[in-house]
Parts: C-alpha cells; sequence; structure tokens
C-alpha cells in the first residue's frame, strides 16, 4: 500500500512536470495559498488510501479543497509550472507544505488531547 501512495504521488509530479501548456495570463496563486492548497491536497490523497473512496467521492472532495482555496485548476497548473520553474523555489514551497503539515498535526493533537481530557 505505501508503494501505491508512492506511485500516486511521483505520477501527479511527473505528470505537472511533463506538461508546459501555462497560460502566462493565468495568475499564479500566493505563495500561502499554494502551500495550504498543496497540503491539504496530500491530506485529501492519504485519506483516499486510508479510506478508500471512489472516483465521484474523490473528485466531489477534490473539488471541495479548490473551492475552499478558492482557486482553480488552470491557477493549480500555473502555479505548479512557476514553483518548480526554479529548485530552491520548489524546494522551499516543500519545506513550507511540510511545516504546515507538521502545525495542522499538532493542532489536531492538541484538540484529541483536550477531548479525551473532557471525558
Amino acid at each position: 500500500m505505501k508503494y501505491f501512495t508512492y506511485i500516486a504521488f511521483c505520477t501527479i509530479i511527473v505528470i505537472f512536470g511533463c506538461t508546459n501548456n501555462s497560460n502566462p495570463s493565468i495568475g499564479v496563486l500566493p505563495e500561502s495559498t499554494f502551500v495550504a492548497y498543496f497540503a491539504d491536497s496530500l491530506i485529501l490523497q492519504e485519506t483516499r488510501r486510508i479510506v478508500g473512496m471512489d472516483s465521484a467521492v474523490w473528485n466531489n472532495k477534490v473539488d471541495s479543497v479548490r473551492s475552499f482555496h478558492k482557486c482553480s485548476i488552470e491557477e493549480i497548473e500555473s502555479s505548479h509550472v512557476f514553483f518548480r520553474g526554479n529548485i530552491s523555489r520548489w524546494d522551499s514551497l516543500f519545506s513550507k507544505v511540510i511545516t504546515r503539515l507538521e502545525a495542522l498535526q499538532h493542532s489536531y493533537i492538541i484538540k484529541k488531547e483536550k477531548t479525551n481530557q473532557i471525558k
């Protein structure tokens, strides 16, 4: 199962890496928005792997994440092209995504501990 997630993630990176049809008139998302979207999409991918969502539910969840962050598919693709265009920018983006995921995990643990204390 770990290999499936790894292969799926690498496939997504390769797909975005091989497409260069970015329209310059489409704006690049602000870095904070893209970091939040990227982190949430990784969480969603892991949730799909664990829960085993069907494609209709998956598509609805992906649309919900995009809607929550108020971004279009074109803006996301344009942002991928922009950030991967410079290795230091791409590395910085991943560092910020990791930091965000760790912060979300920490806040989840604290919330869970508070809930357990109330019981």
